[in-house]
């Protein structure tokens, strides 16, 4: 009997590449494992996959899509970017904690659209990467984004 390989088969084998489905695969092993109310989309048209979950109280989408911003079955990405509101900015009064944070934290970046904060994270494959790693990145993303939640409400 044949099994389809998975990308997840091994969360410590690795991978340089990953299409739509392998990345839709890893985020529903996400919220099957960690998140209680994690909630899964994916939308062809716009080449992302959307998780949503609810972490104290508030309810967050972070979206997954590729970097380069073409992304199929087809065509493997090697790069993503994980993408999510942080919270709404009426003023801009939290500019300079914005720019700290960038400062502290080069591998995240936070800034202001359409008066909200929007924290992005890309993460590279390249060369080879542990699922776990990948795991880990995308829960690490999640709690960053609720923790920022908590800090630039005024």
């Amino acid at each position: 009997m044949n099994k389809k390989k998975t990308l997840i088969a091994e969360t410590t084998s690795t991978t340089e590449f990953a299409t739509p489905s392998e990345i839709l695969e890893v985020v529903k092993y996400i919220a099957k494992h960690y998140l209680i109310d994690g909630k899964i989309q994916f939308s062809d048209s716009k080449q992302h996959i959307k998780l949503q979950y609810s972490q104290t109280g508030r309810a967050f989408e972070p979206i997954i899509s590729p970097l380069s911003g073409a992304w199929d079955e087809s065509l493997p990405e090697d790069k993503i970017v994980i993408r999510g509101v942080v919270c709404q900015c009426e003023n801009g009064s939290i500019a300079k904690s914005i720019n700290q944070l960038n400062s502290d934290h080069p591998d995240i970046k936070l800034y202001i659209d359409n008066k909200e904060v929007v924290l992005d994270r890309i993460f590279s494959m390249t060369g080879g990467v542990t699922i776990n790693h990948l795991i880990e990145t995308i829960l690490e993303f999640a709690a960053n984004q609720s923790l920022l939640n908590k800090a630039l409400q005024p």
